[in-house]
């Protein structure tokens, strides 16, 4: 969470962990999917 932080520029890991929170579901899956993917796992 720290790295995305900095990536994204937010000031402080609470508001990094609030938006990430708020994220719809679907969107949840289809970052896990590409996550999945890329490490070359076909679950």
């Amino acid at each position: 969470m720290e790295i995305v932080q900095e990536t994204l520029g937010h000031s402080t890991y609470q508001i990094t962990a609030d938006i990430r929170a708020h994220v719809a579901p679907e969107l949840k899956e289809v970052a896990a999917d590409a996550i999945d993917q890329a490490l070359g796992r076909d679950w």
